[in-house]
């Protein structure tokens, strides 16, 4: 038999192509340029995806067919999951409940609900570990001021702890004037990383007005904005503006900044609108949890 005709035996290759699990999302803790190449890759095909799905909105991606390997699939109303069932499982039962007391306490139709970011919010809480009680605390509302530790025991006084003020809400902590210095560190990092983060001039300039405005106790309607980001102005007005301390911000946030970043050539795997906004949501919450919420003067 002739070793060099096409089709032979001979032709077939000593050695099979072996098939390597590598783990997804490893961007979260180590930095894109410091890992090796399979999770590189497996990060720039996780951005082409996103690309694509934010360039075709109408598509509906939530059900996929079967792997012929797979056996079977689990199909739930928000879609398919082939992975990490308990866990999927739990949000199942928990999340449509979360959602309707969500809208039900701030008012919120389903078009805001689900103009919200919430998987920015989520993988910037996941970045949260040595506060994350406290931080849960804060978000649903919790967090241990006077007015509500009180009331679980009258030993504890409803009174400010810093300043004396005769009753410490959630309104009181984030403005008492013991804790102006926690303020302006607030203002100062959340400015930082903007800065270093090469945000829109237009997103830059309307968060720092309205970190101003927030903290100062002033008219959400004289927060600055060009006409540019209109419609973000208008989504997040609907959604709240006090909501952007917990991290829900409208998904207008990240597709602007994706743009952005895009036009002038800056966006990356690594660098992109949603990880501007979820490392935002990340720096947002965490300095309010250490900060204005965390240590008193």
């Amino acid at each position: 038999m002739d070793s060099t005709k096409v089709g032979t035996f001979e032709h077939v290759p000593e050695s099979v192509p072996s098939i390597l699990h590598v783990k997804g999302h490893q961007d979260d803790a180590k930095p894109y340029d410091e890992l090796n190449l399979e999770a590189q890759l497996n990060i720039d095909a996780d951005q082409l995806a996103d690309d694509w799905l934010q360039a075709h909105p109408n598509f509906d991606h939530s059900k996929v067919p079967i792997l012929p390997t797979s056996g079977c699939q689990i199909n739930l109303p928000y879609g398919t999951f082939t992975h990490n069932i308990k866990h999927e499982l739990k949000l199942a039962r928990s999340v449509p409940d979360n959602a309707a007391f969500l809208m039900d306490k701030y008012e919120w139709d389903q078009e805001i609900f689900d103009d919200i970011d919430w998987t920015c919010h989520g993988r910037a809480l996941n970045r949260t570990k040595a506060h994350q009680t406290s931080m849960i605390k804060y978000l649903i509302g919790w967090h241990p001021v006077g007015t509500r530790v009180n009331k679980y025991d009258p030993k504890y006084p409803i009174a400010c702890a810093s300043c004396g003020y005769h009753e410490e809400d959630k309104d009181h902590v984030m403005s008492c004037p013991k804790r102006q210095t926690d303020r302006d560190n607030w203002k100062k990092a959340i400015k930082q990383y903007l800065d270093k983060h090469n945000t829109h001039p237009s997103l830059h300039a309307t968060i720092t007005s309205a970190l101003n405005t927030l903290l100062d106790d002033g008219d959400i309607e004289s927060i600055e904005h060009n006409a540019d980001i209109q419609d973000i102005i208008d989504s997040q007005h609907n959604i709240g503006w006090e909501h952007i301390f917990k991290g829900r911000f409208s998904k207008l946030w990240a597709q602007n900044q994706d743009q952005h970043l895009k036009d002038n050539n800056l966006k990356t795997p690594r660098k992109n609108g949603q990880s501007w906004l979820t490392g935002l949501i990340h720096e947002m919450q965490c300095t309010t949890v250490v900060g204005p919420l965390g240590s008193p003067e």
